[in-house]
């Protein structure tokens, strides 16, 4: 998925800040936080 896919998933659940996503990636256990640093994550979002 593009990261404009993923943003816009992201709002329509009412996830609308950087930090709401990431609160929502690592409760959906989504993130491997040593592989993927929430600086990468970030980075990849363009924030």
């Amino acid at each position: 998925m593009s990261r404009n896919q993923v943003i816009g998933i992201l709002k329509q659940h009412g996830h609308l800040t950087p930090q709401q996503w990431m609160h929502f990636f690592r409760e959906a256990g989504l993130t491997l936080v040593n592989a993927y640093p929430a600086t990468a994550v970030f980075q990849w979002l363009n924030y």
